[in-house]
């Protein structure tokens, strides 16, 4: 995020990288113009599963003349060239930029915060929708309020919690000083476009914002506001639940000074909530802000070399020991303009170790890490503006690959069904923490349900902001039990499960379908203890007497219609079968001993048939059976 400063620094020659520097530049891997550029996003805008760079660019605090915005495709290794042509948008001044799926189509969509004079500023955000393949068009007319503002910063999270994603603006900060102003927060009716509800869902607070965030503060899984700024301390705006407001900001009102143009929060001193690493928490010494609930929060400043007033935080796992480290962009520019690179050790002890970074270069205004060349190290790359020669840069990092999972911090736990769906939420933490910024993992479901009417889904869940993913089970009237197993899996497929349940989920559950024989249609069911190392015993009854059948076991549920029946494991080649034949009753049993290693919630998909002549497909079906271990 962005947070510009009056301070003028001369430009200097980019020193050369040191022995054992882990960020080093690599001046081939982008052509970058000089310009003043602002914010950057790193994201995969064509979904061909590498990571883009859009750039927003602006000039002289917002009072220059109108940019031309940036995006670089990467080609799969690292090195880009320039599309901004397929932004299609007029040239304007920008402040920042996030990247999110505003329209829920599968994309990823642009939003830009606007630079402006203010009041008078005739400047309104910029939303680009993405047609899947990283072309844009500007839908800002049609998708956004006509609401004008100079604004640093825009946030978005599910304010809500009806699955889509809102947004807060700041407002009010053209040029250094910046001017009290009123936040303004947009609603989203589900398909991206946007209504200003600030009058009736959002405190008034006159205020010289700078930055925001949304995540849960104290730990009720809803999305809570936090702005920080000019007007000394910050801002904590706690949710209703439902998206309605209030300003209770005591926690945080002695977090940042005067100055603090950028805070970003992550789980520092693993505790399971969201601490601050903030710009200016003493002076202009930067620092970090534990979170305390709903008590004052705890400030500590960062050891020497400190004191510069910067405008860019990150927190990044950078020596892969599972903690959050905190990088901040500096300001300074020439060659005394190192971005600095503060370490945590354990027990949210900071240690500073610029030394890692190469040193040199122009003023940095925000950046962003990821991995730009597949080597599952997190790269970092910085947009440069307000003195030197405004030359962006990509560092390449030659550290430790990442091989550590992610984190869940907390999960939800309902404490009863609900009537018609049951909502369940985790946050979560991996190597990256920076708000507004593309995620470097994915949140992925498997939930089962017991009752007068079961069923089972899988699928991605929905991330409402600041690390909390949700998913809303179907649950009416006569569920009588709920799991959700969750799975967090980093792009370099380091994973972390957790399990939630309310309710009694049944071991074995009839899911119907089968298909008819000569015998009618058989019947298949279960019993034993589903936990590891427990035989569990499948018997079969109405097959044709002697017929030779499979008993198959599937990981997924896919129902296909057959004959007035249906299959549910279709796919036989790829599931583990046990052969059989039937008696002269036309029954078989198998003893199949449950696998050790397997989460709670885990269900597997069993069918058996024989081939029979009397059925419409040669082969006679059991009904499907679901084995769930709770």
């Amino acid at each position: 995020m962005i947070r510009i400063h009056r301070f003028l620094a001369s430009a200097a020659l980019l020193a050369l990288p040191a022995a054992g520097q882990q960020f080093v530049v690599n001046a081939g891997a982008i052509v970058s113009p000089n310009v003043w550029s602002n914010g950057v996003e790193l994201v995969d805008v064509e979904k061909d599963g590498d990571l883009d760079i859009v750039v927003a660019n602006g000039s002289t605090y917002g009072a220059g003349g109108a940019q031309q915005q940036h995006l670089f495709l990467n080609n799969g290794s690292g090195t880009f060239v320039a599309a901004h042509a397929q932004l299609n948008v007029a040239n304007f001044n920008a402040q920042m930029v996030i990247a999110e799926d505003f329209d829920k189509d599968g994309d990823a969509d642009l939003l830009f915060s606007p630079a402006g004079a203010f009041p008078a500023t005739t400047m309104v955000p910029r939303i680009l929708m993405n047609n899947g393949l990283g072309v844009f068009t500007d839908e800002s007319a049609t998708r956004l309020p006509a609401t004008t503002m100079s604004s640093w910063g825009v946030c978005a999270g599910d304010i809500d919690n009806d699955l889509d994603l809102d947004v807060v603006f700041t407002d009010g900060a053209q040029g250094f000083a910046g001017q009290p102003s009123q936040a303004k927060l947009y609603l989203n009716n589900g398909s991206g476009f946007f209504t200003n509800v600030t009058a009736t869902q959002f405190p008034v607070d006159i205020y010289n914002a700078q930055d925001v965030t949304m995540f849960d503060w104290e730990g009720d899984f809803d999305i809570d506001v936090i702005i920080s700024g000019k007007g000394g301390g910050s801002r904590l705006y706690l949710n209703n639940g439902a998206g309605f407001f209030t300003n209770n900001s005591a926690p945080v009102a002695a977090v940042g000074t005067g100055n603090t143009y950028e805070i970003e929060w992550g789980d520092l001193d693993a505790d399971g909530d969201l601490d601050g690493m903030v710009q200016s928490i003493s002076g202009v010494n930067e620092g970090w802000s534990r979170n305390n609930g709903l008590a004052a929060a705890t400030n500590t400043t960062f050891p020497a070399p400190n004191g510069n007033d910067d405008n860019e935080l990150a927190g990044v796992d950078f020596d892969n020991d599972g903690d959050l480290d905190v990088f901040v962009g500096s300001l300074a520019g020439g060659a005394t303009g190192q971005e600095r690179l503060y370490r945590n050790d354990p027990g949210a002890v900071f240690v500073n170790q610029n030394s890692a970074i190469q040193a040199g270069g122009d003023s940095t205004l925000d950046f962003a890490f990821g991995d730009l060349n597949g080597d599952c190290r997190y790269d970092m790359y910085t947009a440069q503006g307000e003195s030197g020669s405004f030359i962006d840069k990509i560092y390449f990092n030659n550290g430790p690959m990442d091989t550590v999972r992610p984190s869940f911090l907390r999960k939800e736990t309902p404490g009863a069904i609900g009537a018609t769906t049951t909502t369940f939420r985790v946050m979560v933490q991996d190597a990256i923490q920076d708000d507004g910024k593309a995620r470097n993992y994915s949140v992925t479901y498997a939930w089962a349900t017991s009752g007068s009417a079961p069923s089972q889904g899988v699928g991605t869940a929905f991330h409402q902001g600041g690390g909390m993913w949700v998913v809303k089970v179907p649950t009416p009237a006569g569920t009588t039990g709920v799991c959700v197993q969750w799975t967090a899996r980093d792009q370099c497929n380091n994973s972390s499960v957790t399990v939630a349940s309310v309710g009694a989920i049944s071991s074995f559950v009839d899911l119907g379908l089968g298909l008819a024989g000569s015998s009618g249609t058989p019947v298949l069911t279960g019993s034993g203890t589903v936990s590891a190392g427990n035989n569990l015993t499948f018997n079969m009854s109405g097959f044709a007497p002697g017929a030779p059948g499979i008993l198959v076991v599937g990981a997924l549920y896919s129902p296909l219609p057959l004959c007035g029946g249906g299959a549910i494991v279709p796919s036989f080649p790829h599931s583990p079968t046990f052969p059989f034949f039937a008696d002269g009753a036309g029954a078989a049993s198998k003893v199949v001993t449950w696998p050790a290693g397997l989460f709670g919630c885990t269900s597997v998909y069993l069918q058996a048939g024989v081939l029979d002549a009397g059925s419409c497909a040669g082969f006679s079906l059991t009904n499907g059976l679901r084995v769930t271990q709770p």
